[in-house]
């Protein structure tokens, strides 16, 4: 909170926010880490949930559109 008050004509004063505003969302989502996307090949076909259930809902409302225009 320190640095959100900093001087807009400093560019190292700038640098200095934006370093701290990146470090606080990266440890705020729990990637103060690094970036590992290794556990995917661990996980199996746990990693391909996240593209298959929005495919899964998409050709779901599709055939539901369809069999609702249909009807009409």
């Amino acid at each position: 909170m320190l640095l959100k008050n900093f001087d807009v004509n400093n560019v190292l004063a700038g640098r200095e926010y934006i370093e701290a505003y990146v470090q606080f969302f990266h440890f705020a989502e729990g990637e103060e880490e690094g970036h590992d996307h290794g556990n995917l090949k661990e996980a199996g076909h746990l990693g391909h949930i996240p593209w298959i259930l929005p495919g899964i809902f998409f050709f779901t409302s599709v055939l539901l559109g369809i069999l609702y225009y249909r009807k009409k």
